[in-house]
């Protein structure tokens, strides 16, 4: 029998609510290079969008503009930019997104995705992310959000590290109508002059987020194995697990900060 993986073992913590840590850390003291007696700014939305860098893509006819689509990525960015400088470097209306008092017994909400404190160091990277399994309608959203990232350079310990995960999300609309979505971004490769990495409005609206979870193996869907074979052919299957590693011999390549996409310009 194959001994399980580093990767399957972290499906047994998300319960505990640490496996946002482990799986976006993965080597969290190795992270900076600052001089260990220089204090690193508090982490700010300004200060987090010149590091971090998101590019969304989605299944075939999921259209990333959707009302939709629109929330699943504020939720999803919202709760990267919790992890590494406290809710209140999220964006506009996040925090009120969650019920209140929080139910600790949901195990559909990561509490490190609404903590008030950050969970992890800085750290410069771009984010791939693609949205499948998505289902909408004006009073309910969901999608599983297929990830992967890469860094502009290499971290000791992170050579042989796949940098896959894959996380669900829920959202249910408490108002009359769904809302609509903000402006589309047209220029992928580029940016947009007055596009921005946080959006200056509240996306949110009446729509209130019922999940926000990494997930296991066994609640990966097929399509981002397929996603992930397609995207990025340094990785490989590991027998019939339902995880990836680095091929044999290969490390994991570096890559200089991308454009994020869509950037946020403003609401419709």
């Amino acid at each position: 029998m194959d001994t399980p993986t580093w990767s399957e073992k972290m499906g047994d913590y998300r319960r505990l609510g640490i496996a946002a840590i482990a799986v976006l850390v993965l080597s969290a003291g190795c992270a900076t290079s600052q001089d260990a007696n220089t204090t690193p700014p508090t982490p700010t939305r300004t200060n987090l969008e010149l590091i971090n860098a998101d590019v969304w893509s989605a299944d075939p006819g999921v259209d990333l503009f959707s009302r939709g689509a629109e929330l699943v990525r504020a939720t999803v960015e919202s709760g990267d930019l919790t992890l590494f400088g406290g809710i209140s470097a999220a964006f506009p209306g996040y925090s009120s997104a969650f019920d209140v008092p929080h139910d600790a017994s949901n195990y559909d909400i990561e509490t490190t995705f609404y903590s008030d404190s950050k969970t992890l160091p800085q750290q410069r990277r771009t984010e791939y992310l693609h949205i499948t399994s998505y289902a909408a309608d004006s009073k309910r959203v969901s999608a599983v959000v297929c990830r992967f990232y890469t860094r502009p350079e290499s971290i000791p310990g992170e050579e042989n590290s796949a940098h896959t995960f894959c996380e669900g999300v829920v959202l249910e609309n408490g108002g009359v109508d769904a809302g609509k979505p903000g402006l589309r971004d047209e220029a992928a490769e580029t940016g947009t002059p007055n596009g921005s990495r946080v959006p200056a409005w509240n996306v949110f609206g009446t729509w209130k987020i019922k999940k926000i979870k990494l997930l296991g193996g066994d609640e990966t869907p097929d399509s981002c194995f397929t996603w992930w074979g397609e995207k990025f052919p340094y990785l490989t299957r590991v027998g019939s697990r339902r995880f990836y590693e680095v091929v044999p011999g290969a490390t994991m390549p570096t890559a200089p900060l991308a454009t994020s996409y869509p950037e946020w310009i403003g609401p419709s």
